[in-house]
């Protein structure tokens, strides 16, 4: 657009509102397009380009054909009465409707949430999918091995095909101490899954004379050191940390 023509527009905006730009004041893309609950739809590759298709096949169509709508139906006059402005730009509103309605997916105007679990034991491969349904109780395996550790996935699958994944471990039998029956392992509060190791279940704690072994690396006075200027007590769970220089973000020193 010329310089000219852009400060005109600026001038009088309501002179030029009737004219149209095929990649202008588009209200397909502008209100429909822009939408945030299409914008999230865009969480893939896959799903991204299927939204940059769905644009193009429908924003250069619409405006083409609203284009010559309006040649066919021109606006004579600089100020048009109600009834004429209504009458020439009712074929263009019928275009932009019917582009806007292809946009928005049919649902029904509500979302729906499907549910489906599989499980493994820890550091297998997942089994088939279980749909779940509500009230139901459904049995997701056969004869479990009471000493190892369950992972359970669940995901979600909304009307839009997005998912979303949450995995849970559980644990079996609990033992206060188990060892391997090899004696190349020992689990604490579970039995060991892994060899030559020391396991403890998920969100167990080492304490050493009541605190935690983090705590004993990292006594009042000492300096931890962390690639991010993140303060080590929302990293490390405890402690009052300050920096030891302000040059040196990544060094903090604790107080207590």
């Amino acid at each position: 657009m010329r310089k000219a023509t852009a400060e005109l527009i600026l001038k009088d905006p309501d002179r030029f509102a009737h004219h149209d730009r095929v990649f202008l004041n588009n209200p397909v893309v502008m209100q429909g397009m822009g939408l945030a609950p299409l914008v999230v739809l865009a969480t893939t590759a896959h799903n991204g380009v299927m939204l940059a298709a769905a644009v193009t096949l429908l924003l250069v169509p619409s405006r083409v054909l609203a284009c010559l709508l309006s040649r066919l139906f021109p606006l004579n006059s600089e100020n048009p009465a109600p009834e004429e402005l209504q009458k020439k730009l009712l074929p263009r509103a019928l275009v932009y409707s019917l582009s806007a309605s292809v946009v928005y997916s049919a649902l029904g105007g509500a979302n729906a949430v499907s549910l489906s679990a599989a499980w493994r034991y820890r550091g297998g491969s997942y089994g088939a999918e279980t749909a779940l349904t509500p009230d139901t109780a459904k049995l997701l395996g056969g004869a479990l091995d009471p000493d190892k550790t369950l992972e359970l996935r669940i995901t979600a699958t909304d009307g839009f095909g997005q998912s979303a994944l949450r995995t849970e471990s559980l644990a079996g039998r609990r033992w206060a101490m188990k060892l391997r029956p090899d004696g190349l392992g020992v689990g604490f509060g579970m039995s060991p899954q892994e060899g030559s190791a020391l396991e403890l279940p998920d969100g167990w704690r080492v304490l050493i004379g009541g605190r935690s072994a983090a705590e004993q690396a990292w006594p009042v006075g000492a300096v931890f050191w962390t690639p991010e200027a993140t303060n080590p007590a929302s990293l490390l769970g405890f402690g009052t940390w300050s920096r030891v220089n302000s040059a040196l973000p990544a060094a903090w020193k604790r107080d207590e």
